[in-house]
């Protein structure tokens, strides 16, 4: 389904009519008018919430902006996915759908969300005349995920599909009353079945024979979502080579642009490193420096460590 949780999306509701206002100018409880009362609440919480990277050997929290924060997060992730596709050889995307429990709140919320998303579709279609709003932009969304499908690979489909979705010759249908959407999903549907995985066939098979327009709508979007993921994992597995060989250097890349944001604030990455540190030529097994250090009082002389074991002699030659 399109992305309307981004903070510079349309926000449903910002019509009078979509407001709940009737003629009089009185409110009515409309779902649009909560919906952008939540828009508000998200707002006003976006700019009043304040963020501090916590500071470490004495040093005093640093403030983080929402911007940095985001790109911290978002270089973290990247790393982070960049390093379990280098060490996974079974590494696999999945939609939000596979990977979330139903009971995790996360789900709930996205699941929530999406329907009231597609209850305001049901309703701007229901209305004499239709509104088609959403419609159209969904129907923008459709091009643009066959942008990604296609492109290089059936560059005359995509023309084809990108005249018959053009914003500009669907604006002309709804003003002369001459829209067919079911006309457009019928091709688009067409075109999913010769375009995707075998194993997606059911899906678009379910989508034939489906006849609620706002289903169509829907499960084009969400079976185009899985086209996109089946997608990406081809690539994956046809350059996992390549991505071995380049995630350190990238990974390395990606640490520096984090140590620009934070400095040496990485206590957990310190204490790593440390661990792992190779003990001295001829320490003992078992032995660290570093824990060793640790667990000494203050003020204590260290114990020195024992001489090294003098190695085995060398096994007699025979004659």
């Amino acid at each position: 389904m399109p992305d309307n949780t981004r903070r510079d999306a349309a926000k449903p509701g910002t019509s009078g009519e979509q407001q709940g206002l009737g003629k009089d100018g009185e409110h009515n409880e409309q779902p649009g008018g909560q919906l952008e009362g939540l828009w508000g609440l998200l707002e006003r919480y976006q700019q009043e919430i304040e963020m501090f990277l916590p500071g470490v050997n004495g040093q005093p929290p640093t403030p983080l902006s929402p911007a940095t924060l985001e790109r911290v997060v978002r270089t973290s992730e990247n790393m982070a996915l960049a390093h379990e596709i280098a060490v996974n050889a079974d590494f696999k995307l999945k939609s939000p759908s596979e990977e979330e429990s139903e009971q995790t709140v996360h789900g709930v919320v996205r699941r929530t969300m999406h329907t009231a998303y597609w209850n305001l579709v049901q309703e701007d279609l229901s209305r004499d005349p239709p509104s088609y709003e959403l419609a159209m932009k969904i129907l923008t969304d459709v091009k643009k995920s066959f942008k990604v499908l296609l492109r290089g690979n059936n560059e005359r489909a995509l023309a084809r599909l990108n005249g018959m979705l053009d914003e500009e010759r669907i604006q002309q249908q709804v003003e002369f009353g001459t829209l067919d959407i079911r006309s457009i999903t019928n091709y688009v549907i067409e075109l999913m079945g010769k375009a995707c995985a075998m194993n997606r066939d059911n899906e678009v098979a379910a989508l034939k024979r489906q006849t609620d327009t706002v289903a169509i709508l829907r499960g084009i979007m969400e079976t185009l979502d899985n086209m996109k993921i089946d997608m990406a994992n081809y690539i994956l597995h046809i350059t996992h080579i390549q991505v071995m060989r380049s995630s350190i250097d990238y990974e390395k890349e990606k640490f520096n642009e984090l140590k620009q944001v934070c400095g040496d604030n990485f206590p957990l990455t310190l204490e790593w490193l440390l661990r792992h540190i190779p003990p001295p030529a001829g320490a003992p097994a078992g032995h660290d420096d570093n824990t060793a250090a640790s667990t000494t009082p203050a003020g204590a002389a260290a114990t020195p460590a024992p001489p090294p074991l003098a190695p085995p002699p060398p096994p007699p030659i025979r004659r």
